[in-house]
C-alpha cells in the first residue's frame, strides 16, 4: 500500500511551482423569445389508435376533463371537440 501512495513522486509538480488558474468570465444570458410551436394537426386515425395516456395528453391540452373515463370515452370527446 505504501507503494501506491508514494508513487510518481518525482513526476508531480511541487506546492511552489502549481499557478492559479484564471476564471473565465460568467457567460452573458441572452434572453431568446421562445420559440412558436406549431400544434400537429391530428387526424381520426391517429386518435383511434392512440393509447389510453397519450388521449389524456390531448384531451388535456384541448381542455377536455379526463377525470374516471376510459379509452373510448376519450376518443369520442376529442373527435367531437376537434371536428374529426
Amino acid at each position: 500500500m505504501g507503494m501506491m501512495v508514494r508513487r510518481n513522486v518525482k513526476a508531480r509538480i511541487p506546492h511552489e511551482e502549481v499557478r492559479a488558474v484564471e476564471a473565465a468570465p460568467a457567460p452573458v444570458k441572452v434572453e431568446k423569445e421562445p420559440a412558436k410551436v406549431q400544434e400537429k394537426d391530428v387526424t381520426r386515425e391517429e386518435v383511434e389508435k392512440m393509447p389510453y395516456f397519450g388521449l389524456k395528453s390531448l384531451a388535456a391540452k384541448h381542455d377536455i376533463d379526463t377525470d374516471g373515463k376510459k379509452a373510448a370515452k376519450l376518443k369520442e370527446e376529442i373527435i367531437d371537440k376537434l371536428n374529426l
